[in-house]
């Protein structure tokens, strides 16, 4: 399929271009909806603005609809649109990182997709966004810019790295336990209804069974209250997997991870479907990840970043920075041999952090617990004093993170292991570093320490992802030196 004469897109995209646009009205047509007894503008009632205000964005999606044209032609995509101000974009294919396609239930019932372009130079959103066309021109649009793309055949050969399977999504939806999100966005929600409904409705029904549950409480024995408590914190706990079971579904539903020429492609979903890649080439950094669940169910989970993450990053539905939601350590390490056998996973001796780490954070922590603990002993005298049992686990942990925390300089990049309960073990190849930074908090110049702050390309900005705390001072300087050399010494690659 040729793409080189000009093309619009799908006439349903006028659909989609008001529903875009109707967002920045909204407010003002809640506004005109609740307040049509109203007399604005000059005799204009409430509900004729409303009628407006739905105009405006419908007569925004025919314009636009009207003015956007696109092709690929000499090596570049080309896009022009606008009325009054018009632009003619032009994208080199060879700089082009992600294409990716999104699919909601909306795109799906019309047979369409949204097909978005990222490049590194984008800020804040995609570089172009095709918005709407027909799933077969969005597959052969996005077969025709890969041929574009890349000039050399490849060498590796395509095929399925990983998919998830019903069982794994279910573990999946264990771990990450997002159903306390819904839990609380549904007691959100009831708060909402005001005073009036927890005074009539819920409390007025709670008070009408709460002597029956006294006097059936009262004739029981302790073991029995002891085990109904536990059957109803079980029931609870149940309930909230079950929503996270089913959001795991939702989200990740056909996950698969498969290798096309120089690009990953990944694609899963459920209502909304995603299809997007990441070239191997902008990977900046990796990061294995695994909590307590993970280790429950002996999984661990693979973050990668990509030169092109800070552009799609208001862009929820399409991000992709798991690259691996959740694998046997097994599986994991399988595919990450495969899709960058340079990195060395087991680099070494691990080196320690200052001494005194366990100290600097029970100084920290131990201040913080004073939030719980004095409202306690205020309001439960003596037995207040029992959540000073918190030390213990707050002891625990800060052992636990210098013991498991730790850095080392591979021959392929710069290791940082971090965390005990939650643990982290980051990778940045020399190669991708852009710049190093020494950290000195006022805590920190006391215990002597300080911490380094790698940057790549792929780094969230006014944050510091790939952070190594609580170092001596004079070992910081040394690491700081040593990295710089070797980021100097290697070929920047983007």
């Amino acid at each position: 399929m040729s793409f080189s004469d000009w093309r619009r897109l799908l006439p349903a995209s006028i659909f989609f271009s008001s529903l875009k646009a109707l967002q920045q009205f909204l407010f003002p047509m809640i506004l005109a909806f609740f307040g049509g007894s109203s007399q604005w503008f000059g005799g204009y009632a409430g509900t004729e603005f409303f009628a407006v205000m739905i105009a405006i964005p419908i007569v925004i999606g025919v314009l636009q609809y009207i003015s956007f044209r696109y092709r690929i032609v000499d090596g570049e995509l080309q896009i022009k649109h606008g009325i009054l101000h018009k632009v003619h974009r032009k994208i080199p294919l060879q700089r082009i990182q992600n294409i990716r396609l999104y699919q909601g239930l909306i795109h799906r019932f019309l047979g369409v997709v949204d097909l978005q372009v990222e490049t590194a130079g984008a800020q804040g959103k995609a570089e172009a966004e095709l918005s709407v066309v027909s799933i077969e021109m969005a597959h052969a649009l996005r077969q025709n810019l890969i041929q574009h793309k890349v000039k050399e055949p490849s060498e590796t050969v395509g095929g399925l790295l990983h998919h998830l399977g019903n069982s794994e999504l279910i573990k999946l939806g264990i771990i990450h336990n997002r159903g306390l999100i819904v839990v609380g966005i549904g007691v959100g929600f009831f708060a909402q209804l005001g005073e009036n409904f927890f005074d009539e409705k819920l409390m007025s029904w709670f008070a009408g069974f709460t002597p029956a549950l006294s006097d059936s409480i009262l004739s029981m024995s302790i073991l029995t209250v002891v085990l109904m408590s536990l059957a109803g914190l079980s029931l609870f706990l149940m309930l909230v997997w079950a929503l996270s079971i089913a959001l795991s579904f939702t989200r990740y539903y056909d996950f698969s991870l498969s290798r096309e020429t120089q690009d990953l492609r990944l694609r899963y979903g459920l209502l909304a479907k995603i299809d997007g890649q990441v070239p191997l080439k902008r990977i900046q950094s990796v990061t294995i990840h695994s909590s307590p669940a993970h280790r429950w169910f002996g999984r661990l989970s693979v973050k990668v970043r990509t030169a092109a993450d800070n552009a799609m990053q208001n862009k929820q539905h399409v991000k992709m920075n798991w690259l691996l939601p959740l694998a046997s350590p097994k599986q994991a390490f399988s595919v990450l041999s495969e899709i960058l056998p340079e990195i060395n996973w087991n680099p070494g001796r691990w080196n320690k952090l200052h001494a005194n780490t366990p100290l600097r954070l029970m100084i920290v922590r131990v201040i913080l617990s004073a939030i719980i603990v004095v409202p306690a002993v205020i309001f439960f005298g003596k037995i207040g004093w029992l959540s000073l049992l918190i030390l213990f686990p707050i002891a625990q942990a800060s052992w636990g993170y210098y013991k498991k925390s730790g850095w080392v300089l591979g021959p392929d990049g710069v290791h940082f292991h971090e965390g005990w309960v939650f643990r982290d073990h980051s990778q940045v190849p020399y190669s991708k570093i852009q710049s190093v930074k020494l950290l000195r908090g006022p805590v920190d110049r006391l215990f002597s320490m300080a911490s380094i702050s790698v940057d790549a390309a792929g780094n969230q900005p006014f944050s510091h992802d790939l952070t190594l705390h609580y170092l001596p001072e004079h070992e910081a300087h040394e690491l700081l030196a040593k990295i710089v050399k070797k980021a100097s010494e290697s070929s920047f690659t983007w």
